[in-house]
């Protein structure tokens, strides 16, 4: 079947995000792996300058006067088009609009780490994790470690640290819907955490501040709503490194996102049993969260490109605050 001028596109996006090797003019050309701007997709390429160049000027005519009329087109267009079939996600970033292809299915990654006095507890969710594990490894080049194999932010040079530090807002808009974090002590000050404890360390971010001028009680429940939407029925990795069993982080954190009211509603949440070395989402959220410790650590507040969810004190026992525990939390939505 012959190609459409949308299935050059789509493939156009796909190829230059993982890397492809063509034929031009008898010599064999290679694009190493990039994100595609839509910006030279449109632009007129006089005189190509290196093989990412010379790939896009060598598209089909008709794509090419094709692409400046249907790229933007509203409601037809072939971004939106794309965006509606999960073939393409369109970002912005630094005031320029990028596209990256959909690479995997949707799934939650919980991943901790760390700090001196207090434990980061990142809940990501994915709807393109493939796409940051492919940026990690083919666009920063970022390695693995060895027994076990996998991405780890423990194990990694300082100078990788720096690298994908430094690529965090990047990262997040090709692979997140969004992301939640807690920092808390609990841990620290009571050497326990049981299902009681975490249920009102998650409710404590989404009730209180009825009156507040922002985040109010219409922006708590509609986050909450916006996260268990995320959650519900999604394959749902958890790392080991928390004192409740990963199976029951998920069905706590689901539940909880399901509340409605104050009562939780119905919900089916989906505990994917792999460890961190066999899962992807734990491994990008392990990255992630290395990232907002090392912000948090710089004491960067709120850390970069995250906002501050403020956090309800009264889900803590008044024999807990007199201890010092506490809960900061932070949110970030593409």
């Amino acid at each position: 079947m012959k190609k459409t001028n949308y299935d050059v596109f789509l493939e156009t996006v796909k190829k230059i995000f993982i890397g492809c090797q063509f034929h031009h003019e008898n010599i064999l050309r290679e694009v190493k792996p990039t994100i595609l701007s839509t910006s030279d997709l449109i632009r007129f390429i006089d005189e190509p300058k290196n093989p990412y160049e010379i790939y896009l000027k060598q598209l089909p005519e008709s794509f090419k006067r094709a692409v400046r009329s249907e790229l933007y087109r509203a409601d037809t267009g072939w971004i939106t088009r794309g965006k509606d079939e999960r073939k393409v996600l369109h970002y912005i970033h630094e005031g320029q609009s990028y596209l990256v292809p959909f690479l995997s299915n949707a799934a939650v990654g919980i991943d901790t780490s760390d700090l001196s006095e207090s434990k980061i507890i990142v809940i990501a969710f994915y709807d393109n994790y493939v796409a940051a594990i492919q940026y990690f490894e083919n666009h920063l080049h970022i390695p693995r470690s060895k027994n076990p194999v996998e991405f780890k932010w423990n194990k990694l040079d300082p100078k990788f640290r720096q690298v994908v530090h430094d690529s965090i807002d990047i990262i997040l808009k090709i692979s997140c819907n969004a992301i939640f974090v807690m920092n808390t002590n609990f841990i620290n000050k009571l050497g326990k955490m049981n299902a009681n404890i975490f249920i009102n360390m998650i409710d404590g971010c989404f009730t209180g501040y009825t009156l507040h001028p922002v985040q109010n009680l219409h922006f708590r429940k509609e986050l909450r709503r916006r996260l268990f939407t995320l959650a519900d029925n999604t394959p749902s990795h958890c790392d080991s490194d928390l004192p409740l069993r990963p199976e029951r982080v998920v069905r706590l954190l689901v539940r909880v996102l399901s509340k409605y009211n104050d009562e939780p509603q119905p919900c089916t949440p989906l505990y994917a049993p792999l460890t961190s070395e066999e899962s992807e989402p734990i491994q990008v959220s392990d990255l992630l969260a290395g990232v907002i410790n090392s912000k948090i650590s710089d004491e960067e507040n709120p850390p970069y490109p995250f906002s501050p969810l403020l956090y309800n004190t009264k889900k803590l026992s008044k024999k807990y605050r007199k201890k010092g525990v506490f809960v900061k939390a932070y949110y970030w939505l593409r």
